[in-house]
Order: C-alpha cells, then sequence, then structure tokens
C-alpha cells in the first residue's frame, strides 16, 4: 500500500496531472501521412484484484510478445490480443499465491511475472512463466539470488533471461535450473550500485549503465561485455528503445528558434553504426521534456511512436524526419511493441471531478 502511495505521488510530483484527460473512443490522428486507429478498452478492464483493499487508478505494465500483452499494475493483470479480447488472469494469480506483482518481462514467446506471497517481503519470492495459457513456478531464480543484491529490472529473448541486481547480473536459460553469474566489466566492479537497462538487438543487448561515475554503453552477448560507449553519441538523459534491429536515442535539445527541439539518432542494431541524426524544431516550450525520466518509445511494426509525460505524441519512421501528432487525452505510462502496426498504451485519465481513472488503449495502423 504504502509502495503503491509513493509511486503515484511520484507521478503528481512529475507534472502528470496538469490538465484533465477525457474518453478516448474509436478515433483517427493522421500526421504527414501516418493515421494511427485509437481503439479504447477501458471499459473491458478486468474488475479483479490481488487486495481490494488496494485501489491503483492507472495501468502501469504492458509487456508484448508481438501480437498479445500483458497488461495491469501491482494488483491485478489481464492478458489482451491484437483481435481487441481481454482475459483476466488475476484470479490465476490468487490461485497460485501471488499478493502483488513487481514486474512483468517477456522473451518474445513467454512472460515472466515476480511478485510477492506476502506483502511485507522486501525481495520478490515468486516467479513464474506464462505462455498464453499455463503457468510454470520458476521461482527458484528468486531464491538463488544473493539476499542482499535487490533484483533490477528484468530483461529476456529466446528464452534466455538477464536479472540484474544493484552489483552483478545473472543469467537464466529456461531450460535450466540454475543461474550463471556474469562477469563484469572491471570498470563496474567494486564501484557502488549498478543501474542496468537492456534493449534487444541482433546479436544480444545494449546495456546502459549509471553508477556514480556517469554512463556508459556495452553490447552484451550473453556471456561477454564489450564497451561501445564511443559508438553512442547518448546525453546523460537521452531516452533509448529498440525494436531488435535498430536503436533510436532521442532527447530535447535547446533551439533559438523553437525554444527546444528534439534530436533523433537512430543506429543498426549490429554494429551499431549510425543511420541518421535529425534536430527537429518541433516541441515547443508547452509540449514538455522527451528525456528519459519523462518520455517512452514503442514500435508497432511499421513507426516508432514516442510519448512524453504531457501528453504530447511524436512519431518516427525513418524516412521523414520527427512529427507531432496531437496532442493525446490520456497520460500513457508505459506501452507495449507491436509487430503490425498495432501497439498497446497504458495510463491513466483524469476526468472533470479531479479523479484518476486507469486507461487501456490500442493504436493501429
Amino acid at each position: 500500500m504504502r509502495q503503491g502511495i509513493a509511486y503515484m505521488m511520484k507521478l503528481i510530483k512529475l507534472g502528470l496531472f496538469l490538465g484533465m484527460a477525457i474518453s478516448l473512443g474509436l478515433s483517427a490522428q493522421q500526421t504527414n501521412g501516418a493515421e494511427l486507429t485509437w481503439i479504447d478498452l477501458s471499459a473491458q478492464i478486468p474488475t479483479t484484484t490481488l487486495d481490494q483493499n488496494i485501489n491503483y487508478p492507472l495501468l502501469s505494465f504492458s509487456s508484448s510478445r508481438g501480437r498479445e500483452w500483458l497488461a495491469g499494475n501491482p494488483n491485478q493483470l489481464f492478458q489482451v490480443t491484437s483481435k481487441e479480447k481481454i482475459f483476466d488472469l488475476t484470479t490465476d494469480l490468487k490461485k497460485i499465491g501471488f499478493e502483488k506483482i513487481r514486474q512483468v518481462a517477456s522473451d518474445g514467446s513467454h512472460w515472466l511475472v515476480i511478485g510477492d506471497s506476502s506483502p511485507w517481503f522486501n525481495q520478490p519470492d515468486l516467479a513464474f512463466k506464462y505462455d498464453g495459457m499455463y503457468w510454470h513456478n520458476v521461482s527458484f531464480i528468486m531464491t538463488a539470488l544473493p539476499p542482499q543484491e535487490w533484483i533490477g529490472r528484468v530483461a529476456g529473448k529466446k528464452n534466455i533471461w538477464l536479472l540484474p541486481t544493484g552489483k552483478s547480473l545473472y543469467v537464466w536459460h529456461s531450460s535450466l535450473n540454475s543461474l550463471l553469474k556474469i562477469n563484469l566489466p572491471p570498470e563496474l566492479i567494486g564501484q557502488g550500485q549498478i543501474d542496468f537497462k537492456f534493449y534487444s538487438v541482433e546479436n544480444g543487448w545494449l546495456v546502459k549503465t549509471n553508477n556514480r561515475h556517469g554512463q556508459n554503453f556495452y553490447l552484451f552477448d550473453g556471456q561477454n561485455f564489450k564497451n561501445i560507449s564511443q559508438n553512442l553519441r547518448a546525453g546523460q538523459r537521452s531516452c533509448i528503445a529498440s525494436n531488435g534491429s535498430e536503436v533510436i536515442l532521442f532527447e530535447t535539445i535547446p533551439s533559438a528558434e523553437a525554444g527546444q527541439s528534439v534530436q533523433a539518432s537512430r543506429y543498426h542494431g549490429y554494429g551499431f553504426q549510425t543511420i541518421d541524426k535529425l534536430l527537429n524544431p518541433l516541441t515547443q516550450n508547452s509540449s514538455g521534456s522527451w528525456e528519459e525520466q519523462n518520455s517512452h518509445a514503442v514500435w508497432n511494426g511499421k513507426n516508432w511512436l514516442i510519448f512524453n509525460h504531457d501528453r504530447r505524441m511524436a512519431g518516427f519512421d525513418g524516412r521523414r524526419p520527427l512529427f507531432l501528432f496531437k496532442e493525446t487525452k490520456d497520460y500513457f505510462i508505459n506501452s507495449g511493441y507491436g509487430t503490425t502496426g498495432s501497439a498497446l498504451h497504458v495510463g491513466y485519465a483524469v476526468n472533470k471531478n479531479g479523479e484518476m481513472l486507469p486507461r487501456l488503449v490500442m493504436t493501429t495502423q
């Protein structure tokens, strides 16, 4: 409960309550030839919760395996198909012992749901793999982690799962019953807490690390790290996203003409050569920040869609400069990628009475 309240207070501090949001319904936006259809699924959000005494008036999870997503928040989870069908999974989680959901990750074919069997645990103790129909208990990966090392954001690809902690990195192949501890680069050892972020690329993962000595980028092939920081000219607050074959970086840059502009850079996901770098005077002072803390990007199979916390939305297809869509009517916290022009976006709205309402919206193109 305290963590839920703290999370909502963090959203307030980020300024997400500016303005009022109203229901999206079914509508289309078109900018520079890129048309999106918005399908509002919010009315279909299941009402089942793990703890009926806790109310999360927002959705924060959207994890994809291409044409299906798992969406929810720490108190509920459900499955969404590209045909707009929704299946409640919270009852399943109750039966297998979940009292809280910490995170949901995907390896492209399965999901890994991590959570707690007790609200009092400091470290999550449950991990279940879900194939779209059946649950498989793999909680041994939680107990195998050193108790003093807090688990970070898990990443997966093709049955390989990366489990970072504040001090180390562990790899689990879903066919094995043990974890492999990875030897970290010397510059990361003994440098205090490490913040790992993983982005899937063709021959492994792009890894962004932050510690007290700054930011670095590595290519991780499942066993070894290679420092590629010189290949990626990213600011400390650049927002990064990957679709497996290419990586984009974007951030807000001061501009004499527009007040501020968005700089977008695109790199090959193999070798990390620069494809192009574009400076776009598209975001005026009123459109807020496009930096990592305040924005996220998702690939829908055709275009990049980029959102910030001021309800602004941009598109990027690699053929044209970044283009802005109209201001969105909801605040989107997270998005799950698609393969055929679709993506699933989660967040919340604020009605005219100032009440927060969870939002679930699919875009198709």
